[in-house]
């Protein structure tokens, strides 16, 4: 398992996040590998990822120059990642804890699944801003009074197809949150992505390039659903976003 963050000028989130992600990796050293793509950011992303990689196994790579947020994010799955499944996680997400062992067992269970996707929680990153310029390592428990959902049991998992998942009453907002989404790498390599050029909103492709990817990779492949909560998604920290939620998606 490879989980991709493509980041750029995050660099306050990323020294509260990552070792979240970093110190649970580290577990299953000889199965995840966790990578940072840096779109040639302007803050101290390179020096907290060069603190990192000093305690636990980290990859980095720093772009030369920025090449738009689609394409860094596609650069992380198509020439960094090593992993059979990949998972891009946003530099403002928050991976659960116990996630990637469960995603390493659902893995191991599934061989012949190509992607698996899972529910995710909610978190206003405003709301916790004072515990993110707070010193020393940022604990999950300490985020459970700010997430906007309850942590409800989970329902039933299943075996379905890809398109399957596409049904309102299993999801009725899948796919738009990049961090459900964990895919077979191969099958991602293997679709042409000259219509993704970086520049957002000029296209649907370029606002959600993954899900032009999927839509061409995935059709008919099997899939799994994960009914547990494995991904916190930040919100309050989206620099397209403007003023107001639904005002950052009018461009579609």
């Amino acid at each position: 398992l490879s989980i991709c963050i493509p980041t750029y000028n995050r660099a306050k989130l990323l020294a509260k996040f990552l070792p979240l992600i970093l110190e649970e990796a580290s577990q299953f050293q000889d199965q995840v590998e966790v990578i940072v793509s840096d779109n040639c950011s302007t803050d101290a992303t390179n020096a907290i990822a060069s603190n990192l990689k000093s305690n636990f196994p980290l990859t980095y790579h720093r772009q030369s120059e920025n090449i738009g947020a689609g394409r860094n994010l596609i650069f992380v799955a198509d020439h960094l990642a090593r992993g059979e499944f990949c998972w891009i996680v946003g530099d403002d997400d928050i991976v659960a804890p116990g996630a990637i062992g469960k995603l390493i067992s659902i893995i191991k269970k599934n061989q012949t699944i190509d992607y698996i996707f899972v529910r995710e929680n909610n978190i206003n990153l405003n709301e916790i801003d004072s515990l993110l310029h707070q010193s020393g390592t940022l604990r999950f428990v300490d985020l459970i009074p700010f997430l906007q959902k309850p942590l409800e049991k989970p329902g039933p998992s299943q075996l379905l197809t890809f398109d399957e998942l596409i049904d309102p009453t299993i999801r009725f907002d899948y796919l738009g949150f990049i961090a459900n989404s964990i895919f077979r790498t191969s099958l991602w390599r293997g679709v042409k992505k000259d219509r993704i050029t970086g520049h957002p909103f000029d296209s649907w492709e370029n606002t959600y390039p993954h899900l032009y990817i999927f839509g061409k990779a995935l059709l008919g492949k099997p899939a799994y659903y994960c009914n547990d909560i494995l991904i916190v998604c930040g919100d309050g920290n989206r620099d397209w976003q403007g003023s107001s939620f639904w005002k950052g998606y009018l461009p579609l």
